[in-house]
């Protein structure tokens, strides 16, 4: 596997549907792949997931939240765009 030399400040996540599932993966974080029967179920899985794959890519534990709520990015998937940003939560441990 490719070891990331620090925990990137931002991941990009992008959305889409196969079947009925619904699946999150990111062009930024080689290996994300975050599937799940509802969207909702699948969007609360994301921070654990790019968390635990940069820990295990790069050694370092980071805490990552999403850019928007599950209802604003639902919002703007209606608007055709399936992007979603999760970032370095620097206050997770404060």
């Amino acid at each position: 596997m490719h070891l990331l030399e620090h925990a990137p400040e931002t991941v990009s996540i992008i959305y889409r549907k196969a079947g009925d599932v619904h699946v999150f993966i990111s062009p930024d974080l080689q290996g994300l792949h975050v599937g799940a029967k509802t969207m909702r179920q699948a969007f609360s899985m994301i921070p654990d997931a790019v968390s635990g794959l940069v820990e295990l890519s790069c050694g370092v534990k980071a805490d990552y939240e999403p850019s928007l709520s599950y209802e604003e990015f639902k919002t703007q998937v209606r608007h055709l765009n399936p992007i979603l940003t999760v970032k370095i939560d620097h206050h997770a441990h404060s």
